[in-house]
């Protein structure tokens, strides 16, 4: 939930006190790593075609797919039967346009209409899905907020924004939609070069994750060895904890608006997950060198002080993930091997 392909070019790593390590790349932080082999699960429906996100949430798997008549279809997550498909496509009432991404808020579910610039939690009955109740939250911009592009939600009052800001990075926004704080700088580059907050937004796109307890966000860059650890306990003065930054995003702009990325590009984190003891990132660490291979094979697991804990390797590239918490399962979303045809794949983590 969404992913925009980066190129990246390593540089000296700062820390929030931009204290050196002898550590070159991200991964080289983690001393405790271990090496993970995932098993499938078995879907009763061979309908999950082109999903780009996932989502384990109240005893189903969710696929979003812009290619099915609905955007969700469900599955049960214990028994890999199929439920059924939900969420109309459209400009009328209680459609979608376009989804950039999903995540579970307590029990709902929680969508950022990119399209419509709506914010949605769903509250979603597996047994009857087309009775879903939704409510909507626009976005508002102003001066300062210029547009968004990936929304997240800290609870059902809270969010926060990246996109077009003016001299931040952050939007916290409250529950009706209005930007009431900004925060949070760009990675340092290792070009002089002084650029666009557009542009800057562009080339630094990010996934999050959030510990709602000890009220710290983690943000962790889509191309690049970047992630930053924020204390949002006041969320009019979000302040900054640990940053790691490696490298930076290597581009150009085509003179129409539009990022392009070298090919040495360095994928960073293409998600991360909350769990309540680690922030987990799906990692890269390596070029792209095939375009149907986008994805991450590595689980980098951070306390909530920012602290690397430990690496587990995948067997394989995945494209996308989510996570069971209770189960300490993740899984995995990746191809088949012989067929090219999608697979869930799952591995226990804690």
């Amino acid at each position: 939930m969404k992913k925009v392909f980066y190129l990246l070019v390593l540089c000296l790593f700062f820390s929030c006190s931009n204290s050196k390590e002898n550590n070159h790349t991200l991964t080289g932080l983690f001393a405790d790593r271990h090496h993970a082999i995932s098993n499938e699960m078995p879907l009763d429906f061979d309908s999950i075609r082109n999903p780009y996100m996932i989502l384990c949430i109240n005893q189903c798997i969710v696929f979003a797919d812009i290619f099915q008549p609905d955007f969700m279809t469900v599955f049960n997550e214990k028994s890999g039967k199929y439920i059924g498909n939900f969420l109309a496509k459209g400009n009328g009432p209680n459609e979608f346009v376009h989804l950039s991404s999903m995540q579970r808020v307590g029990e709902k579910l929680f969508l950022w209409d990119s399209g419509k610039s709506n914010m949605a939690f769903i509250e979603m009955n597996k047994d009857s899905l087309e009775n879903y109740k939704c409510r909507f939250i626009p976005i508002h911009q102003d001066s300062i907020f210029i547009s968004a592009f990936q929304v997240f939600a800290l609870d059902e009052d809270y969010f926060v924004s990246s996109g077009v800001i003016k001299g931040h990075r952050f939007a916290i926004l409250d529950k009706k939609g209005e930007p009431i704080a900004y925060f949070g700088e760009y990675p340092e580059s290792d070009s002089e070069k002084e650029k666009s907050d557009a542009e800057l937004a562009l080339s630094n796109q990010c996934s999050y994750a959030y510990q709602p307890e000890k009220q710290i966000l983690a943000v962790g860059n889509g191309m690049g060895e970047n992630i930053q650890f924020y204390d949002l306990a006041n969320k009019y003065s979000p302040r900054l904890i640990k940053e790691y930054n490696f490298s930076s995003p290597q581009y150009k702009m085509d003179g129409e608006g539009s990022v392009i990325y070298q090919k040495e590009n360095i994928i960073g984190f293409t998600d991360l997950l909350p769990h309540s003891d680690y922030c987990i990132g799906f990692f890269s660490g390596e070029t792209l060198k095939d375009p149907g291979k986008y994805g991450s094979n590595k689980l980098l697991f951070f306390d909530w002080e920012g602290n690397p804990v430990k690496m587990i390797n995948l067997e394989d590239t995945y494209s996308n993930i989510t996570i069971n918490e209770e189960g300490n399962r993740v899984y995995l979303l990746g191809k088949d091997p012989q067929t090219g045809d999608f697979k869930i794949y799952t591995i226990t983590v804690v």
